[in-house]
């Protein structure tokens, strides 16, 4: 449905008068692999994120003592766990683990890590009942697999909107990713062009759209037609907003020097709608875990 390659460019010499609407712009990673600690920085790189190589130092440690960030940061750079140096990769997993737990709730999962205050963390522990840390386990992957396929629904619903129906959608996304009103510029081969800037900043960007609906794959037109008008109109950037998904030339397009283009393809804008809870119910669990730490602090007591 978008404009072919080889097909005539639209001309953005002109902004035509009429439709102008108050609108704006558009969630632990796997595990790695455990090992010994070779105690230096020979042998291949098992990286993981942030979290995960916490979690495989804090093994060491005994159950519930904490042990700071900084020290956690070193052994996971000498096991080759992060990339960078110590003094730079402790600052990003202290905030990687203080978000661990509520993120790890939002997901329906039990906390891995706890903070235990002045920079220390240390494992949670966790509940000596197998089948209740199973049951926890199909929890939260039954959770997450209704989101994927949720995330997936939304995707095709977006693909068979009419076109006035996607401009209404991606309008309304815009508007909730924080760009000012957005001007109407062109129709040209199943794809609106709307013109809007972007706060970022005491300059904000502006920002030529592009608004693609169908399901058919976006081709090398999309980007370049998109670039053209970013030239002409004298843009800082540009957004392509489409319902399918980018074809091999139009990425290859896409990376071509030049004015920068981001691209929110179908699976792009289905998460940013269930980001801004737009299409979708969303509806609050309230999930129960044995507190383990609670029973053990009792209990040294």
């Amino acid at each position: 449905m978008g404009a072919a390659p080889g097909a005539e460019a639209p001309d953005f010499s002109t902004t035509e008068s009429g439709l102008e609407s108050s609108s704006g712009s558009a969630e632990g990673g796997a595990a790695g692999p455990s090992g010994a600690d070779d105690g230096d920085r020979q042998g291949p790189r098992r990286i993981m994120t942030p979290v995960d190589a916490a979690i495989e130092i804090l093994r060491g440690q005994a159950p519930g003592r904490g042990m700071h960030v900084r020290q956690i940061a070193d052994g996971a750079a000498r096991r080759r766990l992060v990339h960078g140096e110590p003094n730079e990769a402790w600052r990003v997993m202290r905030t990687a683990l203080s978000a661990e737990p509520r993120e790890r709730l939002r997901a329906g999962l039990r906390p891995r890590v706890r903070a235990a205050g002045a920079g220390l963390f240390s494992l949670a522990r966790r509940p000596p009942d197998a089948e209740l840390e199973r049951a926890e386990q199909v929890f939260g992957e039954a959770r997450r697999a209704l989101r994927e396929r949720t995330a997936a629904a939304l995707e095709r619903r977006i693909a068979d909107l009419s076109g006035s129906a996607f401009e209404a959608l991606t309008r309304v996304l815009l508007q909730h990713e924080g760009f000012g009103p957005a001007t109407f510029v062109k129709r040209v081969e199943g794809t609106v062009y709307v013109e809007a800037k972007r706060g970022r900043g005491a300059r904000p960007s502006k920002c030529l759209i592009g608004l693609r609906f169908g399901s058919s794959s976006g081709g090398r037109a999309s980007i370049g037609v998109l670039r053209e008008g970013i030239l002409a109109r004298g843009q800082d950037e540009g957004l392509l907003m489409l319902a399918g998904r980018l074809a091999e030339d139009a990425i290859t397009e896409w990376k071509k020097p030049g004015p920068p283009i981001e691209i929110a393809d179908g699976p792009a804008l289905a998460e940013t709608c269930v980001r801004h809870g737009i299409g979708v119910v969303s509806a609050v669990v309230s999930v129960d875990f044995v507190d383990a730490d609670f029973f053990a602090e009792i209990a040294e007591g």
